[in-house]
């Protein structure tokens, strides 16, 4: 005769079969799960020591100012400064490996036209930052983030993200001053090119050593 029992779930009211006891012969060794992460796994260090030279490896400052894939881009300057025609060329070159993103994109509709709206901004550069995660889960070879960047903190969880991939972080910084595209007010742009940021810890990206 099958023994009932109440599911403990206050909402699930139903009579539910009581689980069968294993056979007392039956033993089942107890299993300790793995640590995580596992140590020399996936890190930093072991993926610097498969990049050698001959037998030996080089150390980890050498691995992150390489300029090889796995990297991404952080475009820098105010519109109208180049970002999106120099990230065009770098995508005609490197069509099969580069991979573009803009917050620009998450205002374009499905004929291509940008609908900007200043109460979304925030929003789309969290969608930038998302696609910049599952780019890197992809193991997409090279990622250009084509934004403004006009201060450290506005790339600093986008550089933290790139990181924690073990991708290649790298600055270019486009200082031309042609009319932007997306019609942004020449006050602001004059604002953005005075308020201006250096960064003296990320390296800059230069396209003869790829």
């Amino acid at each position: 005769m099958t023994e009932y029992r109440r599911a403990p779930s206050k909402v699930n009211r139903f009579l539910v079969p009581a689980p069968p006891e294993p056979p007392p012969s039956v033993s089942v060794p107890p299993v300790s799960p793995p640590p995580f992460p596992v140590p020399g796994w996936n890190s930093a260090d072991h993926i610097a020591r498969l990049h050698c030279i001959g037998n030996e490896p080089y150390p980890m400052e050498r691995y992150w100012l390489e300029q090889a894939p796995p990297l991404v881009i952080l475009l820098r300057g105010a519109p109208g400064s180049g970002k999106s025609t120099w990230a065009a060329h770098y995508k005609a070159k490197w069509a099969s490996e580069a991979w573009v993103i803009s917050a620009t994109d998450y205002f374009r509709d499905h004929a291509g036209i940008v609908q900007f709206r200043s109460p979304w901004l925030s929003q789309s550069h969290l969608w930038c930052r998302n696609a910049l995660y599952w780019l890197c889960q992809l193991r997409i070879p090279r990622i250009v983030i084509d934004n403004t960047h006009v201060h450290l903190w506005e790339y600093k969880e986008a550089a933290f993200i790139a990181r924690a991939h073990h991708y290649r972080v790298f600055q270019h910084v486009c200082t031309g001053t042609w009319q932007n595209v997306n019609n942004v007010p020449d006050q602001l742009v004059r604002k953005m090119r005075a308020e201006f940021e250096h960064d003296a810890d990320v390296p800059h990206y230069d396209e003869e050593k790829s």
